[in-house]
């Protein structure tokens, strides 16, 4: 980092606390906004109220060089208005339900930078797509796989929860966008099941989640997907689940709600152990014309910091593009999503460039593809 900048980081969980320590460890001075404090070192600590608008936009008021947010996703939207109302550039990570690129004109015209969805996926996959799309021609089409999984099978979903129960509830539950002959189609979550090989890992099994995002709107395609990793069995056993009704919101016995049972109930069993250790696997592919290039990224636990691989992978992208974002590099105002990023082939190389000083690397491979 170029100089000292400031910088607030909202969220101190599982990931905002390793952006919090990354950016810290990075020069910068940083101070973390959550609802309860948590050490992190060479980080000072403000309460915040996620849900008290007005206190959060005066608290992001405070002549920040960037705001890098990683509170839950039920509160991302409500961050980026407030960034708005604070005029102060953001970078967020919380994966919420509202759509960021509804906020282009207001972002414009407050002269900041929001930079959504800047976590794995949606995140580096995206920045994936922007990078495939310049390096091929006419492209045609582009596929996400993506998951955090343990090292090993794990009975009896052969998974562990490496990121929130909420979200992984959600993945099984809310309908998935893709693009289907140039249009937007909605299927259901779980379905589409693949059954693939990835090197150094062996066979395993993805199926749709709604991980496109900003790509459904700014990127035109013939066809796009994104399908989350699982190992074998994994989708089968989850199906009964909620072929059973475990993960419905209506309250049905005793005035519980079977979804927030099964939340805390597969927090409590599925969490990864401190003595497990976890693996993400992400893999994209741009298909143009007459090639298609092809990203892969194997990542693991860093033993030396006792940091999952899903925190490295989620928190890193955000924290390096938080500080691009205070060293004014990037210039363009308003809702930045990653694909765009992706597609400045300067901002881009930084981005890898800096992942790759964080053991994160990317393979790249050209494959031509076959003659119909």
């Amino acid at each position: 980092m170029n100089k000292h900048a400031n910088i607030l980081v909202l969220g101190a969980g599982l990931i905002g606390g390793v952006v919090a320590e990354e950016l810290a460890k990075s020069g910068a001075e940083v101070l973390v906004g959550d609802r309860e404090t948590r050490k992190i070192p060479g980080c000072k600590y403000i309460k915040v109220d996620f849900t008290d608008h007005d206190s959060l936009i005066e608290i992001m008021s405070g002549g920040y060089d960037v705001v890098a947010s990683a509170v839950p996703g039920r509160f991302g939207f409500g961050v980026m208005e407030a960034a708005i109302k604070a005029g102060v550039d953001l970078v967020d990570v919380s994966f919420g339900d509202g759509n960021p690129l509804t906020l282009m004109e207001k972002t414009k015209h407050a002269g900041i930078i929001i930079v959504p969805d800047c976590g794995v996926a949606p995140g580096l996959s995206n920045l994936l797509v922007g990078i495939g799309m310049t390096k091929v021609e006419k492209p045609i089409e582009t596929h996400i796989k993506v998951g955090g999984l343990p090292q090993k099978p794990m009975p009896p979903l052969n998974y562990r929860i490496v990121f929130s129960a909420e979200a992984v509830v959600d993945e099984y539950t809310r309908k998935a966008r893709i693009v289907k002959n140039g249009k937007v189609t909605e299927v259901e979550a779980l379905s589409g099941l693949e059954l693939f090989e990835f090197p150094g890992i062996g066979k395993l099994e993805c199926f749709y989640t709604d991980g496109l995002r900003t790509l459904i709107d700014t990127i035109k395609l013939k066809q796009m997907d994104e399908k989350t990793i699982r190992y074998l069995g994994h989708a089968e056993r989850v199906k009964t689940l909620v072929e059973t009704g475990l993960f419905e919101s209506e309250p049905v016995v005793l005035g519980v709600k079977p979804r927030d049972f099964m939340e805390a109930f597969l927090s409590s069993k599925l969490r990864l152990r401190s003595n497990e250790r976890d693996i993400t696997i992400l893999e994209v592919e741009v298909k143009g014309e007459s090639e298609t290039i092809r990203y892969r990224m194997l990542d693991k636990f860093d033993e030396k910091n006792n940091i999952t691989s899903m925190a490295r992978t989620t928190g890193y992208p955000l924290a390096v593009v938080s500080i691009l974002v205070a060293e004014k590099k990037v210039e363009q105002k308003g809702v930045v999503p990653p694909e765009i990023l992706g597609a400045d082939k300067k901002l881009s190389k930084l981005i890898l460039e800096e992942l790759q000083k964080r053991n994160i690397r990317i393979e790249e491979e050209r494959l031509k593809n076959k003659s119909r």
